[in-house]
């Protein structure tokens, strides 16, 4: 394998707004490139990136809002629409390096982002999906009565708590907006291959959803990881997930 090509860029996204993102590029040719999207409250981590030069697949990894390096405000800004449009910004910037196959792969709220993309992409070669949320307004960790959800409605923001227990109030404009993107009775218009790893024992994203979502799919593949959490750990242990997403990139190769 040729020596790893790290370059920190900036794109502008469709608002104007500056967008960070990190090429990893194993592989001089720029045949295909993996953009990574992040999850909820997140930014661009380099462990799939280092995955995934390991096998010589060359990556941009992407910050969606100012969680990481980019402009957009993550409490006032987080939306799947605002998220595609800054992928899309992505896949041109992509495009414009040199890329003639552009793949993705999703992290939670980010496989959303994906998905959504996806319907209006149909030249993405393949698609990777880690503990996915396909159904943003009914995942366990903002299931709201129908009280709560007026009263957040009226105060126009709704509470977010993440991983690390960093408290957050987002724009209630996302709620709203995440219900055009329920990805059931959709993703049958996804053609390209399309693969999920979930735990099992996922605390934050219902596993039974990617079971439900995945027979949509025309050529989808779910790879169960038994026991595992949202990080798809097992007791700390991750190598399961990271087995799997590294096998089927390799058997598509």
């Amino acid at each position: 394998m040729e020596s790893i090509v790290s370059k920190e860029v900036y794109f502008k996204n469709n608002k104007g707004q500056r967008i960070h993102g990190i090429f990893e590029e194993p592989n001089p040719k720029r045949d295909e490139i993996v953009i990574i999207v992040h999850g909820f409250a997140s930014y661009a981590k380099h462990y799939l990136s280092d995955l995934l030069a390991g096998i010589n697949l060359n990556s941009l990894r992407i910050d969606l809002d100012n969680q990481g390096k980019s402009e957009p405000d993550f409490q006032e800004e987080a939306s799947i629409t605002n998220y595609k449009n800054t992928l899309e910004a992505a896949i041109d910037f992509a495009k414009d390096r040199g890329y003639k196959k552009i793949s993705f792969l999703g992290i939670s709220f980010g496989a959303n982002v994906v998905l959504a993309t996806a319907l209006n992409h149909p030249e993405v070669k393949r698609i990777a999906l880690m503990s996915p949320c396909v159904d943003y307004p009914n995942i366990k960790v903002i299931s709201f009565s129908q009280e709560e959800l007026q009263r957040y409605k009226k105060e126009d923001y709704y509470p977010f708590i993440d991983p690390g227990g960093n408290k957050f109030k987002i724009n209630f404009a996302c709620y709203e907006d995440s219900k055009k993107y329920v990805m059931f009775g959709k993703a049958a218009s996804i053609k390209c291959p399309v693969l999920i790893i979930h735990g099992t024992e996922d605390e934050r994203v219902n596993f039974g959803a990617s079971e439900k979502i995945i027979k949509e799919f025309p050529n989808g593949k779910l790879i169960p990881i038994k026991g595992a959490n949202h990080h798809l750990a097992i007791s700390g242990d991750f190598s399961a997930g990271k087995e799997a997403l590294k096998e089927w990139f390799l058997e598509g190769k």
